[in-house]
């Protein structure tokens, strides 16, 4: 592998972000952040890992945040690189409610999910990648926790 298969790297990464896959504790990621964001009224959170540092929101976010990291590093190390080639990954997550769009699930109003994945190397390259998902606030009473989890 070479640093500038990052790129792919970064991509993937970040419609893994977007997918049901993405979970947290056996519940969809997504809808647990939509929720965060809810209770700190805001509708961006920004998370950033490093080798030696997470910067975040909150500090609920921080579990997230070492969980990303270390499955960004598993994929670098999968594709035969190293991941010391790994400076640092930073993921922003937008929610909005699209006007064009008008989805509902369990009763309510989807909420659009835009995330920004920025990966930058050891020297200094970044690679950014985009995704887009929809989703719900985090209901544990209404939502199956994964099976084998």
């Amino acid at each position: 592998m070479r640093r500038k298969e990052f790129k792919s790297i970064v991509r993937g990464f970040a419609k893994r972000l977007a997918s049901r896959n993405n979970d947290y504790e056996g519940y969809w990621s997504l809808g647990q952040l939509l929720t965060i964001a809810q209770q700190m009224e805001v509708d961006k959170l920004s998370l950033r890992a490093s080798h030696d540092a997470v910067e975040c929101n909150n500090s609920n976010l921080v579990p997230f945040v070492q969980t990303y990291w270390a499955y960004l590093s598993e994929m670098v190390k999968r594709m035969g690189g190293n991941t010391s080639w790994l400076q640092s990954v930073t993921i922003e997550f937008t929610f909005s409610t699209d006007p064009k769009r008008s989805y509902s699930f369990w009763g309510q109003q989807l909420m659009q999910c835009s995330i920004s994945a920025k990966l930058t190397s050891d020297l200094g390259k970044q690679f950014t990648a985009s995704s887009v998902s929809y989703c719900v606030p985090h209901n544990p009473n209404k939502e199956q926790r994964r099976a084998n989890f």
